[in-house]
């Protein structure tokens, strides 16, 4: 399935006051596993960068205004400074678009193990409960689900 997708907006995140940042090192990883609109996650990748220190996002925007949007929404992070550029064409290679279910992400962990913050229930796609037969299980293959 296509995404309609007019650009990816790309988001660098410049730590300027680290002691101001960890403190609202809650929000964002927040910010990062929050559900998205349509059918992608909310951001295509996130990644450290070195220099200077901080963190690069990748953001699908659908429509006009979703850049800002998102900038806006990283505002509630203090202690940095963020910059936002448009990918419009790649040389080679493609981004992945995806739903991926973010309670299995690094984020979502470091908030139950550092902080105590309990995220949505984990789904278990390896074992299918029966609606017919409480209390039995059964094991299927997903990828005999297409």
């Amino acid at each position: 399935m296509d995404v309609p997708l007019k650009y990816v907006g790309v988001l660098f995140m410049k730590i300027t006051r680290y002691e101001k940042f960890s403190k609202t090192m809650v929000k964002l990883l927040q910010e990062i596993i929050a559900e998205g609109k349509g059918l992608t996650n909310r951001y295509l990748l996130v990644g450290d960068i070195n220099s200077p220190n901080g963190i690069i996002f990748f953001a699908p925007c659908t429509e006009e205004g979703d850049l800002e949007r998102y900038k806006k929404s990283l505002d509630a992070i203090k202690g940095v400074e963020i910059s936002a550029s448009v990918i419009t064409k790649r040389i080679i290679g493609d981004l992945c678009f995806r739903r991926f279910d973010n309670a299995y992400s690094m984020q979502a962990k470091s908030l139950e193990t550092e902080y105590k913050i309990k995220n949505k229930e984990k789904t278990d796609y390896g074992v299918l409960k029966s609606a017919k037969t409480p209390g039995k299980e059964f094991t299927i293959d997903l990828k005999e689900l297409k």
